[in-house]
């Protein structure tokens, strides 16, 4: 009986080590694949990192170097009575033309 209750708990042991063996072969190879996935992906932050903050300076730079090039004036006048149609589009020719050399040169 010593004997059969000693092949078992060998035999149990053995089980044992082994499944710990192809468990540990199992998990290994799957971190492996995470650590170079890790690198990987680190790597690509690094570089989605640094192109953030070129476009932020280029951002920046565009934001500080902004110039008026043109400007569409649109005069709108209080029309009476009194005055004549073409004084009124003369004056608010004339008003859109200073407002246009005043901003744009």
């Amino acid at each position: 009986m010593k004997q059969v209750l000693l092949k078992v708990l060998a035999a149990l042991l053995i089980g044992i080590i082994l499944g710990g063996s192809s468990m540990n072969l199992y998990i290994s190879q799957q971190f492996e694949e995470l650590v170079a996935k890790n690198k990987t992906l680190e790597a690509e932050l690094s570089n989605t990192l640094k192109n953030l903050d070129d476009l932020k300076e280029r951002t920046k730079q565009q934001q500080t170097n902004k110039v008026i090039t043109d400007i569409n004036a649109n005069v709108k006048l209080i029309e009476n009575d009194q005055s004549p149609s073409f004084e009124s589009a003369s004056a608010k020719l004339d008003a859109e033309r200073k407002i246009k050399k005043y901003c744009c040169h």
